[in-house]
């Protein structure tokens, strides 16, 4: 991550954490379709942030309200409370994981306590997507998690949609698991570019540049693209988790053969149950791996190219230049100036 994004995650902590400091009816005319409803209640909200572990689930659901495309960190400030909103929202799981409980209908009425409900457990690379009147409540993010939400406002999406067939189409396409309610889609992504698209589009939203309509339009396209191509199915993840483990772990010696002989299997077999499954064979998996965390080790560390190349497992440094430039479109030492300058 560059500093121009982290400085922007940074911003955004310090607005949330202010934004508690505002009047009651403030925060509900801002945030809300239904907040003169909510101003009886709103104390409470205030309160509630001191009591841990609890969810503030008032008689009247919130509804969140937006008019425009927002990417925005689920930061530390923030607490559990059960709300709906009139706009589709991205939940995204750089690192760490996201618990949100969603609300399961009962009959004869809406539950009163949050532990009948659904506990929906999102971990890195995975993402949910949840659909307009979907009542969840969010955990407090840790430390140790960095979660992203994207905002669309319905009618913007229902027209990006188009470009798919139309939105019942977008989602008919779709699988959500058996652990997501109806409205609600998870998804696993198995490379970063998702990640760095939305990031692209955080950027993009928070400066004002020329044609930015064209350009937050175009990123959302992207993304809206990212997720109609093959999503992982439970046991494809399941496999893909064990392959990332085992290249994190062995990122120098990794080898087909190995990985195969680990899993009890012969290297033919393995060979065709990753690329049928994963789409892609065991070398182009090993090659974007190891990328990205030469990528990642640029960003992070002061390590030289050539040690990078050793603990990478590149048989020569000029392995690494050639494959990196071809994806990342500059050489390993632009890249790692570009970032550190905040270009990147």
């Amino acid at each position: 991550m560059n500093k121009t994004i982290a400085g922007i995650l940074e911003n955004q902590e310090k607005e949330d954490e202010a934004l508690f400091l505002k009047s009651s009816h403030a925060i509900a005319e801002q945030e809300f379709t239904n907040g003169d409803q909510l101003l009886s209640h709103m104390t409470n909200l205030q309160r509630q942030r001191s009591c841990a572990g609890r969810i503030w689930n008032p008689p009247v659901i919130p509804v969140r309200k937006t008019d425009r495309v927002s990417v925005r960190k689920h930061t530390l400030s923030q607490f559990p409370y059960y709300h709906s909103h009139t706009f589709y929202e991205f939940i995204y799981v750089v690192s760490g994981e996201c618990g949100q409980y969603l609300h399961c209908p009962a009959e004869g009425g809406r539950k009163e306590t949050p532990a009948e409900d659904r506990l929906l457990i999102l971990h890195e690379r995975q993402l949910a997507v949840l659909k307009p009147g979907t009542v969840h409540a969010l955990r407090p993010s840790r430390p140790e998690d960095l979660i992203m939400k994207m905002f669309v406002p319905e009618p913007e999406f229902r027209e990006l949609a188009e470009d798919f067939g139309g939105t019942k189409r977008f989602f008919a396409e779709q699988e959500n698991g058996p652990e997501a309610p109806e409205g609600t889609y998870v998804y696993t992504l198995e490379s970063l570019q998702w990640e760095s698209l939305l990031f692209r589009l955080l950027e993009e939203l928070t400066y004002e540049r020329k044609f930015q309509a064209v350009a937050v339009r175009s990123y959302l396209s992207l993304l809206l693209t990212e997720l109609c191509r093959r999503p992982l199915s439970p046991a494809d993840f399941e496999l893909w988790q064990k392959l990332l483990t085992y290249l994190d772990e062995n990122m120098a010696g990794a080898g087909l053969a190995d990985f195969a002989g680990r899993s009890g299997y012969s290297s033919s077999h393995m060979g065709r149950l990753i690329k049928e499954r994963l789409g892609r064979s065991f070398g182009e998996i090993l090659k974007q791996r190891r990328l990205e965390k030469a990528a990642k080790l640029l960003e992070e560390t002061d390590l030289t190219v050539e040690e990078i190349a050793v603990d990478l497992g590149y048989r020569n440094t000029s392995g690494l230049y050639k494959q990196f430039g071809s994806v990342y479109g500059r050489n390993p030492g632009a890249y790692r100036k570009a970032k550190r300058e905040g270009f990147g």
